[in-house]
C-alpha cells in the first residue's frame, strides 16, 4: 500500500492518442464535459504514445509513426484546431512541382476519359488502378509545422487542468488492483477509484456510504444444463433487472452485493419423482438408512426450514418407537394443519 492516496472516478492510463489517441481523447472528453474527477498517468515525460515525435542529437524530428493529419471527426478537428490555433501552427500549402502539376493534369484527362468508357462493375486490376480512381479523404492533408506530430499531443495535453495530468517515469503504474479498484503508482501512490455505484452504473455522490435507513432484496436465481447462467455478469444482469421492472430506481445507490452459488437449492419434482421415492426410500431404509430432509427424501412440498426440522424429529421417534413419520409420509395431511401433538416438554417415549 502506497503511502499517498488519491480518489478519482475515472484512471485514464497511457497519454497516447490510444497507442493512438484514446487516452488523450478520454482525458479531452472528460475536462471538456467538466468531470470533477479523474486523472491522467504516463511513465513518459512527454504525451504522444505511438505518435509522437523523438529528436536526434542533431536536432532533426522523427516521427515514431508515419501518421497523416485528417479525420472523420469534427470533434477531432475542433480539439487540434484548439491546441493548435494559428495559421503558422500547420503547413497546409501544396509543395508540387511545375512538372509534377503538368503530369498531374496529364493523369486527371486519362482518368477523366477512363470513367466515361469504364463500366461501372468494372474492378480495379491492381492497386495503381485503384489508387487512380480514388485516393480516399487523405489525398491532401495538412501538417504541424513545428515539433513533428508528437507536438500535436503535447499540445493537446497542454489544454488539460495540470492537476489532472501526471507525465513521467515516477507515473509509471506498476499494479492493478481490479478488486480492491486501486492502482499503484510507481512514486509509491496509490489512485482508488470508486467502489459504489448507483443501480444505473453510475457513480455514487460521495465515495462513502450514505446514512441510512437502508432497504435489501435477495434474489434466487436457478440454472440448469438446460437453463446456463453467466456468472460473470450475473450480479450486473440481476441489478439491470431490478431497474427495468421498477424494484430498483436508476438513482438508488448500491452500498453492498452479495453473492454466492450453491450447487443445490430446490428438491425440483418431476412426473417421474413419486415412483423412484416409492423405491428408493423403502431401499435405503432395509439398509437402516433413513433418508430425510429437504434433498434427503427430496420433497418440495414438505422442505421447509419447519419440515426439515421435524422430519428429523419423526426419524428419531421411529427409530425409537416406531413412530408415524407423517411429514414425509403424508406431506398434504400435515399441511393442511397445525401440528401440536408433540411439544418440547412432553417426550413420544418413556
Amino acid at each position: 500500500m502506497g503511502s499517498n492516496r488519491r480518489n478519482v472516478d475515472v484512471l485514464v492510463i497511457g497519454a497516447g492518442p490510444t497507442e493512438l489517441n484514446e487516452d488523450l481523447g478520454a482525458a479531452k472528453r472528460l475536462s471538456h464535459l467538466g468531470h470533477p474527477s479523474w486523472l491522467v498517468v504516463d511513465s513518459s515525460s512527454v504525451p504522444g504514445g505511438l505518435a509522437s515525435t523523438d529528436v536526434t542529437a542533431e536536432g532533426f524530428l522523427f516521427d515514431v509513426g508515419g501518421y497523416v493529419i485528417f479525420s472523420h471527426y469534427k470533434y477531432f478537428h475542433d480539439a487540434l484546431h484548439e491546441a493548435l490555433p494559428r495559421s503558422d501552427d500547420w503547413f497546409e500549402h501544396q509543395r508540387v512541382s511545375y512538372e509534377e502539376k503538368a503530369r498531374c493534369m496529364e493523369s486527371l484527362i486519362d482518368a477523366a476519359l477512363d470513367a466515361r468508357t469504364r463500366s461501372p462493375a468494372d474492378k480495379p486490376k491492381n492497386f495503381d488502378f485503384l489508387q487512380a480512381r480514388k485516393l480516399g479523404s487523405h489525398a491532401i492533408f495538412r501538417f504541424p509545422a513545428h515539433s513533428g506530430t508528437g507536438g500535436i499531443w503535447a499540445a493537446v495535453a497542454k489544454t488539460l487542468p495540470p492537476h489532472n495530468t501526471r507525465f513521467g517515469e515516477h507515473s509509471g503504474v506498476t499494479k492493478i488492483d481490479s478488486d480492491a479498484k486501486v492502482v499503484h503508482l510507481k512514486d509509491d501512490e496509490d489512485v482508488e477509484l470508486p467502489t459504489l455505484q448507483l443501480a444505473n452504473g453510475q457513480k455514487a455522490k460521495s465515495p462513502s456510504a450514505q446514512p441510512g435507513p437502508y432497504g435489501s432484496i435477495m434474489l434466487e436465481v436457478s440454472e440448469s444444463v438446460y437453463k446456463p447462467v453467466n456468472h460473470e455478469t450475473l450480479l450486473q444482469d440481476c441489478i439491470t433487472g431490478l431497474v427495468a421492472n421498477d424494484l430498483v430506481l436508476p438513482e438508488d445507490e448500491i452500498v453492498s452485493t452479495y453473492l454466492r452459488r450453491f450447487g443445490q437449492g430446490y428438491p425440483t419434482p418431476s412426473l417421474e419423482r413419486d415412483g423412484v421415492l416409492e423405491q428408493a426410500l423403502p431401499y435405503l431404509q432395509t439398509k437402516d438408512i433413513l433418508s430425510r430432509g429437504r434433498f434427503g427424501a427430496w420433497k418440495y412440498e414438505v422442505g421447509n426450514q419447519d419440515h426439515s426440522f421435524m422430519q428429523g424429529v419423526e426419524a428419531v421417534d421411529h427409530i425409537l418407537s416406531g413412530g408415524i413419520e407423517l411429514t414425509v409420509s403424508y406431506p398434504d395431511f400435515v399441511n393442511r394443519r397445525v401440528s401440536d401433538e408433540r411439544r418440547l416438554g412432553k417426550a413420544v417415549c418413556e
